[in-house]
């Protein structure tokens, strides 16, 4: 949704957030958007179930920064605990007004979940969670899929033993759990079931939810993926609802005017889907404040200013995840990400020049594939100690190569 990339002079006083949001029409107004009406403290953490109200009531040193808000939350007994939500995950620009969209119980698999992987039979995935952070889960779909005449159904359990090359797949606005299964007779047949239809996300959780009869595919479905078009829009900061294409493509626009900003759609279509489409909201404006120092960069050496690009960007991009991703998931983005081939991320990137009409530059020096292996380098480290530290000394070490660097090109030195 990521409200920041169409909005100037973004602050909060208290629980008001003020924004000066760009209008369909290029001009900009002031909006104000009261968080106490949308978040909850949850025991020292944000809260975003229904009834969670009035989180500044039992909060000190509330600021913003880079589209993320940052407070210390009191529970019960008086504790303080720093705690910090994305506002970009929540927050959107609706015609220059401030709206807030919050997450909700059963929720739709491909609306708060992501980066799915199959293992056996067994479906993972980061979802959204009430704390607004992504949680790891998982869920046997055995124990809920059975099969009957040879194709895959759903209230039963057992459909692995009979099974083969069975694989998921997201398509459009399904999540397809796929297989050939045996029947009768003892032939293979293809077969595929949605299983966004009964597995849900609740609170970051995979639960499966039975549902008898025909599902009211012009209700229920209908209004949960009206939410979708909010997942593809994302990176544009606007709402997409009817009569708002255009707006849409022109906000789009704004993204890629800003070449930075367009490292942040890149790494969002490597995750791809709602989850990407979050991380690329996240990364906007952190990555915008980026854009501000790359070019103040003044060695001439060509390897050394990659290495200064992926230390500015890697911060903003650690910095980022690190709200976004409950503790024990990074994990999971690392092994997802480790995944995807080279090529794959090269047609990703062609893909992506194709969708915004022109040519895709990212500012710097840096390839596609570089970003991809930095984006890789980042997960890890956020799963592993060791890794971190290895990383955060790198970054050390290169900021102090530019320091001495830069010395000796003002003082003189070939």
């Amino acid at each position: 949704m990521s409200f920041s990339l169409t909005s100037s002079h973004v602050d909060i006083a208290g629980s008001k957030l003020e924004a000066w949001c760009r209008t369909p029409d290029g001009l900009e107004q002031l909006s104000i958007l009261d968080l106490d009406s949308h978040l909850g403290n949850n025991h020292g953490t944000f809260d975003l179930t229904s009834t969670a109200r009035g989180f500044s009531k039992s909060a000190s040193r509330i600021i913003y920064k880079n589209g993320i808000v940052e407070a210390t939350l009191y529970g019960r007994f008086g504790g303080g605990h720093v705690a910090s939500i994305c506002l970009d995950l929540f927050v959107c620009n609706v015609g220059g007004e401030l709206k807030f969209t919050r997450v909700t119980q059963g929720e739709y698999i491909l609306v708060s979940c992501g980066m799915f992987s199959l293992e056996g039979s067994v479906l993972s995935a980061l979802c959204l969670g009430n704390d607004g952070k992504y949680h790891q889960s998982s869920i046997d779909l055995n124990k809920h899929y059975g099969t009957r005449n040879g194709f895959l159904t759903s209230g039963r359990n057992g459909f692995y033993a009979g099974a083969r090359n069975v694989s998921f797949e997201v398509m459009d606005t399904r999540a397809l759990l796929c297989a050939e299964v045996s029947n009768q007779d003892g032939e293979y047949i293809y077969s595929e079931v949605d299983i966004s239809l009964c597995v849900f996300n609740h609170s970051g959780r995979l639960v499966f939810e039975r549902h008898d009869g025909s599902f009211d595919c012009d209700g229920q479905v209908t209004k949960l993926l009206e939410k979708l078009p909010l997942a593809g829009f994302a990176v544009a900061g606007i709402q997409a609802s009817k009569g708002d294409e255009e707006w849409a493509k022109r906000a789009m626009g704004l993204c890629t005017a800003r070449p930075t900003i367009t490292i942040g759609v890149f790494l969002g279509c490597l995750v791809g889907g709602a989850a990407g489409g979050a991380i690329s909201s996240a990364l906007a404006s952190p990555l915008g404040n980026a854009a501000e120092v790359l070019p103040k960069s003044t060695t001439k050496d060509d390897t050394l200013k990659a290495e200064l690009e992926k230390v500015i960007i890697g911060r903003a991009l650690y910095g980022t995840l690190r709200v976004l991703l409950d503790s024990g998931t990074a994990g999971h983005l690392a092994a997802y990400l480790a995944r995807i081939s080279q090529d794959a991320v090269t047609e990703m990137a062609s893909d992506l020049s194709k969708t915004v009409g022109k040519p895709v530059t990212t500012g710097t020096v840096l390839t596609v594939v570089d970003l991809y292996d930095l984006f890789v380098s980042i997960a890890i480290a956020l799963s592993d100690v060791k890794a971190e530290t290895d990383l955060q000394e790198r970054w050390w070490g290169t900021m102090e190569k530019i320091r001495v660097a830069t010395v000796l090109d003002h003082e003189g030195f070939t």
